[in-house]
């Protein structure tokens, strides 16, 4: 029987892959754990080809960008499973990336590390689309102060997102081989300057391996038993310690950092242990334009009494989560009641129109990450969680965030 080209490929790179993987969890420290009968592990190994987005007129040319990515996740199959139920039993796992950013002398090479997790739309994983979604932390190589033409990068350590749509093309004994669109991006969150970011808009190859299970198949539907609808409400406080540099997207460069110091307050509800919707208020007070008020000659600075009530804004705010176990993804948004020193920041750093200067002014946005000390599936009375955020003007980075909270829940 004769092999086409096609055929002889996809064999050849399915043996090089379970090749990868057959070591990693039949040799490994958590060769056990990967053996629980009651739990479903994927390996994955990826192929992104995409561009560099430009933001500035200022930004250096790149070539094409290609990045390798190996994820390890595991299947939520779990129909007792509250939070797995709500988000249709999605996989959740780990990614670790290497990319080459098109120019590897100006942009570098970049090392990421995403906790991620992906939605099938459909009842079984073969022959359907996916929406894989991530949020973690990179290293590159290259950044402005090690070659002044990375304008998009400010420091070595960086955010990075991820958004990938995928189709199932074809379903064999190993796994599935996949193809789809997404789009990347890194930035470091207003930590260090210039910081415009990194955006890239990539196509995608994959091949996905399925450990073997004695409870679940990836080419079967799962069943999704009809149950009621738990609600209970929360109370959470969360102090938060921020840090970044004074000046807009593109600088001054080179300036200290100073903190941002605060606390959040707020309240709402769980729905089935996956999503969580609540409002509060919170209150922050940035170290910099006290700096500005004791230094820098503006107008509005002679309207206050002090440098803490010139550097203090007072917020309401709203957001969502979802949870996963012990994690959670966080995205927020919140009015800004009291931000005297917003307009001066604007005079002096990062002149607006009207229309942005009002938008920015008095809407913020914050989204993150969080690790909590118990399942959220135990149904814990209080619960406690570290949390990364980077904070917004808007959609602008204004700083990133480092905070603990503790929740107190009212389960019936």
């Amino acid at each position: 029987m004769k092999l086409n080209r096609t055929k002889i490929f996809i064999l050849f790179l399915q043996l090089i892959l379970i090749g990868i993987w057959n070591p990693i969890y039949s040799n490994s420290l958590i060769s056990n754990k990967l053996k629980d009968s009651t739990k479903t592990y994927c390996f994955e190994g990826e192929l992104k080809v995409g561009k560099i987005s430009p933001t500035s007129p200022r930004f250096a040319p790149s070539g094409t960008l290609y990045s390798l990515l190996f994820s390890f996740g595991e299947i939520n199959h779990n129909s007792e499973n509250q939070w797995a139920r709500f988000h249709n039993f999605p996989i959740t796992g780990i990614t670790l990336g290497f990319t080459n950013l098109g120019n590897p002398d100006v942009y570098g090479y970049e090392c990421k590390l995403i906790p991620y997790v992906e939605y099938c739309i459909g009842k079984k994983w073969s022959y359907r689309p996916s929406v894989k979604v991530g949020l973690g932390f990179s290293y590159t190589t290259q950044y402005y102060r090690t070659n002044p033409s990375n304008i998009a990068l400010g420091s070595p350590i960086n955010w990075a997102f991820e958004l990938t749509f995928r189709q199932n093309i074809l379903t064999t004994p190993y796994g599935i081989f996949r193809l789809g669109v997404g789009y990347v991006h890194s930035s470091d969150g207003h930590t260090q300057l210039p910081n415009m970011g990194i955006n890239g808009l990539v196509t995608t190859i994959s091949f996905m391996h399925f450990q073997q299970s004695n409870t679940y198949s990836y080419k079967n539907k799962w069943k999704k038993p009809e149950k009621e609808n738990e609600i209970y409400y929360f109370l959470q406080f969360n102090p938060i310690l921020g840090i970044h540099e004074l000046g807009g997207p593109l600088g001054p460069v080179g300036g200290p950092k100073r903190g941002v110091y605060g606390s959040n307050f707020m309240g709402g509800l769980v729905l089935n242990r996956g999503f969580k919707f609540y409002v509060g208020f919170g209150y922050r007070y940035y170290d910099h334009f006290n700096y500005v008020y004791q230094h820098d000659q503006h107008p509005d600075i002679e309207k206050y009494n002090s440098g803490v009530a010139f550097a203090s804004n007072f917020y309401i705010l709203n957001g969502l989560e979802l949870m996963y176990g012990h994690f959670g993804f966080t995205f927020e948004g919140g009015l800004n009641l009291y931000k005297p020193f917003y307009k001066t920041y604007c005079d002096l750093y990062s002149p607006e129109n009207p229309t942005k200067y009002i938008l920015k002014k008095y809407l913020n946005s914050r989204i993150g990450i969080k690790i909590y000390r118990y399942n959220i599936n135990k149904g814990p009375k209080f619960n406690y969680f570290i949390g990364a955020h980077v904070n917004a003007n808007l959609g602008q980075a204004d700083f990133t965030e480092f905070s603990i909270g503790i929740l107190r829940n009212f389960i019936p």
